[in-house]
Protein backbone atom coordinates (compact mmCIF):
# COMPACT_ATOMS: atom_id res chain seq x y z
CA UNK A 1 0.00 0.00 0.00
CA UNK A 2 2.82 2.38 0.83
CA UNK A 3 4.41 1.81 -2.59
CA UNK A 4 1.13 2.58 -4.34
CA UNK A 5 0.81 5.93 -2.58
CA UNK A 6 4.46 6.78 -3.26
CA UNK A 7 3.88 6.11 -6.97
CA UNK A 8 1.01 8.58 -6.97
CA UNK A 9 2.82 11.20 -4.88
CA UNK A 10 6.50 10.91 -5.85
CA UNK A 11 7.15 14.58 -5.11
CA UNK A 12 5.75 14.28 -1.58
CA UNK A 13 7.76 11.29 -0.35
CA UNK A 14 9.96 13.53 1.77
CA UNK A 15 7.11 15.64 3.11
CA UNK A 16 6.93 15.30 6.89
CA UNK A 17 3.13 15.26 6.88
CA UNK A 18 3.10 12.41 4.39
CA UNK A 19 5.58 10.46 6.52
CA UNK A 20 3.28 10.91 9.51
CA UNK A 21 0.37 9.73 7.36
CA UNK A 22 2.33 6.61 6.43
CA UNK A 23 2.99 5.99 10.13
CA UNK A 24 -0.74 6.11 10.87
CA UNK A 25 -1.44 3.66 8.04
CA UNK A 26 1.27 1.30 9.29
CA UNK A 27 -0.19 1.42 12.80
CA UNK A 28 -3.68 0.59 11.57
CA UNK A 29 -2.81 -2.21 9.16
CA UNK A 30 -0.04 -3.92 11.11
Amino acid sequence: MRAEIEKKLPNMKENQNVLLYFSLIDSRYN
